[in-house]
């Protein structure tokens, strides 16, 4: 845990007129060389700002500072951290292997209004050309959009170009969220290009893509606005979670971990997968069927909090099982629609609500 030098004085939100068409965070904007950003960043703390830096392959590394925020004391470690379930504010922003800003992303937690503030004042700030995010993913530009909530996810996927900036806002119960995020996904595709077998490994384990020896990949898919209210009002599956099942010919069975050998998945008696806290930072602990051919791995992950509560699918078609990689959160449930599954996930007071589709 490290802390950004204070100053007194206050930066203006956005850049000077030279850079007028370009969207900047508290002065930090794309190609910006990492040490600039931070002066700016340390020049806009109101006090002792608490930062996080977080590292990744390719070179990629993120620093995030939280400029207004109140922070959690814990005893038995002498840690302060951000209580992130009460009003903040925070910047991160993401850089190349070359030590320049590559994305930049701004967050404010609180009030419906302040929320409302910030978005309306981000949307504005932006003066590209606005267009609409299509499936080809090619024009990359839009405002008032959904909340993304998987930074890693989207930040690698494949075929992205030019950049992209997105704005929206989030409210439930716990509080309201808006957010402002703009990435040169060209500045992506130029690291990608000269590490493509790290960016081929990211991509595999987040189930993007096909699996390396070329099989289909399950990759559950992000939904609409519409489609995401629609599922939260569907009947969620139940079921409890056992270490065996046959469903009409295939028999599916989960043998837990132990000390002498890793978890495994097996389909009539042969091998899908293994894992293993130590070696792949996951385990594998029971099943449930989903109908249609699909079935719900429980899975643990190394850590705590609720990311630590994942889960795979698999599926059986022709006598063969494919996995998906993990993914998923606690505070969720999963509803079937036809031939799609939903997974629903709850906001936290951390992250918003989430809904994903598996076809």
């Amino acid at each position: 845990m490290k802390y950004l030098a204070a100053a007194c004085s206050a930066l203006a939100l956005f850049a000077s007129a030279a850079c007028a068409d370009e969207f900047s965070l508290h002065g930090v904007r794309l190609g910006m060389p990492a040490q600039e950003a931070a002066l700016l960043l340390e020049e806009a703390c109101p006090g002792k700002c608490m930062s996080y830096r977080a590292g990744g392959p390719g070179g990629i590394g993120e620093q995030t500072v939280y400029l207004r925020y109140q922070t959690i004391y814990f005893s038995n470690t002498r840690q302060v951290e951000v209580d992130r379930s009460k009003p903040y504010e925070s910047v991160s922003y993401t850089l190349g292997p070359d030590r320049t800003v590559i994305a930049v992303l701004g967050r404010v937690f609180g009030s419906a209004t302040r929320a409302d503030e910030y978005f309306e004042k981000m949307a504005a700030a932006y003066r590209g050309p606005l267009q609409a995010f299509t499936e080809q993913k090619k024009l990359l530009v839009t405002a008032k959009g959904d909340l993304s909530t998987d930074h890693l996810f989207r930040f690698y996927e494949p075929a992205l170009q030019g950049r992209k900036f997105t704005v929206s806002k989030l409210a439930d119960q716990y509080g309201a969220t808006a957010v402002a995020h703009h990435v040169d996904f060209d500045a992506v595709r130029a690291i990608e290009r000269s590490q493509p077998e790290q960016f081929a490994e990211i991509r595999r384990s987040l189930g993007i893509g096909v699996k390396q020896d070329g099989s289909p990949q399950l990759e559950p898919r992000e939904t609409s606005s519409l489609e995401a209210r629609n599922a939260q009002q569907l009947t969620p599956i139940r079921g409890a979670f056992v270490s065996q099942l046959s469903e009409g010919a295939e028999r599916i069975e989960v043998i837990a971990e132990d000390a002498q050998s890793p978890s495994r998945i097996l389909l009539n008696g042969q091998q899908v997968a293994q894992a293993s806290f130590a070696e792949d930072g996951l385990t594998y602990e029971g099943l449930r069927s989903l109908g249609g051919g699909l079935f719900e791995i429980s899975v643990s992950q190394s850590g705590n909090g609720c990311y630590a509560q994942g889960h795979t699918v698999l599926r059986v078609q022709d006598g063969q099982g494919y996995l998906s990689e993990s993914f998923g959160r606690c505070d969720g449930f999963i509803a079937r629609n036809g031939a799609t599954h939903y997974f629903v996930y709850a906001s936290t007071e951390s992250e918003p609500e989430w809904v994903l589709a598996l076809p």
